[in-house]
This record gives C-alpha cells, structure tokens and sequence, in this order.
C-alpha cells in the first residue's frame, strides 16, 4: 500500500540525494572529458554567478556534463532571445575540477623526479665513459 508523502518530505529526499551525488567522489578517477567540456566546466566555475552559457557548439558537451551530475542544465527561453541552455555548476563538478588539479600536480612532481633522476644518470654515465676512454689511453686527463 502507497504511503502518503508530504511534498515537504519529498523535497527533503530529494534534496538528501541530490546532496549525496555532489559527494561522491569514487568515480572520478573514470571520468575522462574532452577539452570543449572541461572548458565549459571551469568557465562555469570561474564566472562569478556559476554559469555558463551553452550554445549549438556546446550543447553536447553541456549535456555530457549534465549526465555526469557535473553541472545542472536550463533552458533559457527568454522572449526575443534565442533558445539556448545555461549550465550551473554543482558541488561535485567543482569537486572534480579540484581533482584535476590535484592529479595534474601529482604528474608534475612525478616528472620533475624522473627528470632529476634521469639527468644524475646521464651525467654518471658520461662520467664512467670518460673514467673508462681515460684507462684504455684514448683521451688523456690533465694531472691535478
């Protein structure tokens, strides 16, 4: 048998999960966007109300986004205006763009490691080279 549910309670849920969306974080890692959409996302983020506007070239990376539960998608039908769709950032949205930044920092340091490492390397086994070119009397070293 149905229960009766207030509207008021029925917002609350909603609310409670639409709350728990913007928290969740486990799939962000799978998440992979194009360039049209992450630029959308950060231009939705850095304007100063959270929006963006989505045109016919961004329609489908709004979309995307939408499906993601990155962004929230209007449609914006004002008279004398033509048709277009408005792309409100969520919590999760910013807290994936937060993950990118994280990440990217993460592989900047990585390659600045390998990259010191890989020069330490080079310069021992150049080192090497010349100790050994030195031994077998192909070059001769001046006397300290």
């Amino acid at each position: 048998m149905p229960q009766n549910i207030s509207a008021d309670e029925r917002t609350v849920k909603f609310l409670k999960e639409q709350i728990q969306q913007d928290e969740k974080k486990d799939d962000f890692p799978f998440i992979c966007l194009t360039r049209r959409e992450r630029k959308l996302l950060r231009s939705a983020q850095s304007s100063l109300d959270g929006w963006a506007k989505a045109d016919g070239k961004n329609h489908a990376a709004a979309q995307r986004l939408a499906a993601l539960n990155l962004v929230r998608l209007f449609r914006n039908d004002s008279p004398g205006k033509e048709n277009c769709y408005l792309c409100e950032i969520r919590l999760r949205g910013k807290n994936y763009l937060l993950y990118l930044k994280s990440n990217q920092r993460q592989k900047h340091t990585e390659t600045i490691r390998y990259v010191i490492t890989t020069v330490i390397a080079v310069l021992a086994l150049v080192l090497a080279g010349v100790s050994l070119a030195a031994q077998l009397g192909l070059i001769s070293l001046p006397e300290a």
